[in-house]
């Protein structure tokens, strides 16, 4: 009985050694290397994906991905910073496929940028209601005023002329008529200056003056509407009626202008 049981399992360790051997005879290896495609310099924490399994690429950016059956497999390597990188690898049972990796750098992608007074933000983190009128969307044609621009651009915001007078002003309501003897201006803030048209713009013929007559429509870069609450807590009372950011365009060196 010992012995046929001895038997047994001697016969029993040949068939597991047998079946594990067929096993590694059926499956292949993928061996590579990941550089830095501009620097041409190894990169290490870069991980391999491929026939369902994921390494990580070691020091001198060596990578093994072992017991890989026969077949054709799409092997992936990314990495913070890169741009992913795909290729075809096919394994062959019993032999070990070689790799290169070339990694591209990827270029910095920055959200778009809002500007609310207070300074800047991604668009993805403004919760206020603001409305940003870029130079490429100005009205064009003949434009005598600076609010002209955007006449007719912001959902809500009304731009209308008060006279027919030269020079006469073109109000700007942010947030309709909410006062009867007060002015309904917005606050206007010039390149992160607030302006003052408080009191004084009144024309000979009593009609309200353009308090941004001094601004050349083709000087301004942008205009940024603040509509809501958050306009009064950055600028308080002067932001009631809303506040009307504007950029003007920087000046650049020219070639041959000296």
């Amino acid at each position: 009985m010992n012995n046929w049981v001895r038997h047994f399992l001697i016969a029993l360790v040949a068939v597991a050694a047998s079946a594990a051997n067929l096993q590694a005879q059926a499956t292949g290896e993928i061996r590579g290397f990941v550089i830095d495609g501009s620097m041409m310099a190894p990169l290490n924490d870069v991980t391999i994906e491929v026939a369902g399994q994921t390494v990580l690429s070691a020091q001198q950016g060596y990578f093994l991905v072992e017991n890989v059956a026969a077949g054709v497999y799409t092997l992936t390597a990314t990495s913070l910073g890169y741009r992913p990188f795909e290729t075809q690898v096919t394994v062959t049972a019993g032999t070990t496929t070689d790799v290169e990796v070339r990694m591209a750098v990827a270029p910095l992608e920055m959200a778009p940028i809002v500007a609310v007074g207070y300074g800047e933000l991604e668009a993805k983190n403004q919760t206020g209601v603001v409305v940003e009128v870029p130079s490429e969307a100005f009205n064009t044609g003949r434009i005598v005023s600076a609010e002209e621009l955007i006449q007719a651009k912001v959902a809500g915001v009304q731009v209308t002329e008060n006279s027919n007078e030269p020079g006469s002003g073109i109000s700007i309501r942010v947030r309709g008529g909410t006062s009867i003897n007060a002015s309904n201006e917005p606050l206007y803030v010039i390149d992160g200056v607030p302006l003052d048209v408080g009191g004084g713009l009144v024309s000979a013929g009593g009609g309200a003056r353009n308090p941004l007559n001094f601004l050349n429509p083709k000087d301004i870069a942008s205009f940024t509407v603040l509509k809501d609450a958050s306009a009064t807590a950055i600028y308080g009372s002067r932001g009631a009626n809303g506040v009307v950011l504007i950029e003007t365009t920087a000046g650049r060196a020219r070639a041959g202008s000296g």
